[in-house]
């Protein structure tokens, strides 16, 4: 009965918030560490070798080199760095989520985009293994991503859809960046949706701690129609180890005449050059039934690690939803674990 009790995924999820809550040093920073990544000094021959080889793919497809974007949004992968790296990349995940009703879902999920350097840099080529709307991300992945949605565990619906395009740079400022996406939504040779959709990314700095990004996706497809996607995200350098980050979403579907809303407050933890933490809180509001109504919150811990230089990644989150559906009265429990590859070339 005891050993039915602690395998049961509500006691591993609280065991693994309890294990990491109390690595937040807010008192004071954490120790740094010599690594600049996880397996920098270990003697495990299997590891490197199987590392060696994908090391080899890495040196074929190119070098990377820091942007002067966002470091939080870097480490973590997040869309937004689409619209402000330049070069050719091939984003590689590998996500798994194992929710507390005993289902568990995997997936491969790949983004490659492809420089056209006689256009001056100004356009490229992607191929995406997901449907492109108004998120270039998958929206079954961390909950701390770009991604608004959070799947539905009663009802996980596995998606066949590819994209394909191109993306034109519309102009670049210091602080100012738009891009223009066009390309073709494919769930077959014969089932296609052609789309089109504008990014715009402005920046400011309030303070020396406090800085305000503003993200404007305008989209729309032959399939849903046209949306607008807006974006606020307010970043406080509270410490050199801790960023609190609000982020405040709406989008707009004219077709369905949908409206969802989104709040987030997430505190990154710079552990060290190759760890962060991240907790967040979310809440979701949306009109299905009419009126705008509280819909969702969810809460988790996600764990980011850099395994291997700059282009191996693992993360681990632990995740708690509660819904309208149930009055918010049984919280879902979910695990999501994830590696990352990334491939760049840097013009």
């Amino acid at each position: 009965m005891l050993l039915k009790k602690a395998l049961h995924p509500w006691w591993l999820i609280i065991n693994l918030l309890l294990f990491l809550l109390p690595t937040i040093p807010l008192a004071k920073p954490p120790i740094s560490d010599s690594l600049d990544y996880t397996f920098q000094k270990t003697d495990n021959a299997a590891i490197m070798s199987t590392l060696e080889v994908l090391e080899g793919a890495q040196k074929m497809v190119g070098k990377y080199v820091n942007d002067t974007g966002e470091t939080i949004d870097l480490f973590f992968g997040r869309d937004t760095t689409n619209i402000t790296f330049k070069g050719s990349r091939l984003d590689l995940r590998l996500p798994m989520t194992w929710y507390d009703s005993g289902q568990l879902k995997t997936s491969v999920n790949f983004r490659a985009q492809i420089d056209l350097p006689r256009t001056n840099y100004r356009w490229k080529l992607f191929i995406a293994s997901f449907e492109q709307t108004l998120e270039e991300s998958p929206q079954t992945l961390s909950g701390i991503g770009e991604s608004t949605n959070v799947s539905n565990t009663n009802n996980i619906e596995e998606t066949n859809s590819n994209s394909l395009g191109a993306l034109y740079q519309l102009f670049e400022m210091e602080n100012t960046k738009a891009n223009l996406d066009i390309g073709l939504n494919a769930s077959s040779l014969i089932e296609y949706s052609p789309f089109i959709r504008i990014k715009l990314r402005y920046r400011k700095r309030l303070t020396t701690e406090l800085t305000s990004r503003l993200t404007q996706n305008t989209f729309w497809s032959t399939t849903r129609g046209g949306a607008l996607d807006l974006k606020q995200t307010f970043d406080y350098a509270y410490r050199k180890d801790i960023l609190l980050r609000s982020q405040t979403s709406a989008i707009w579907w004219n077709r369905d005449k949908y409206t969802q809303l989104n709040q987030k407050a997430i505190l990154f933890n710079k552990l060290n050059a190759h760890r962060v933490h991240a907790y967040y809180l979310r809440g979701q509001w949306d009109n299905s039934f009419g009126s705008m109504v509280f819909q969702e919150v969810a809460t988790g811990i996600n764990w980011r690690e850099k395994l291997y230089k700059e282009w191996l990644f693992a993360e681990l989150e632990p995740r708690l939803t509660w819904r309208a559906n149930d009055d918010f009265k049984q919280p879902i429990a979910s695990v999501m674990f994830m590696l990352e590859m990334r491939f760049y070339h840097r013009h």
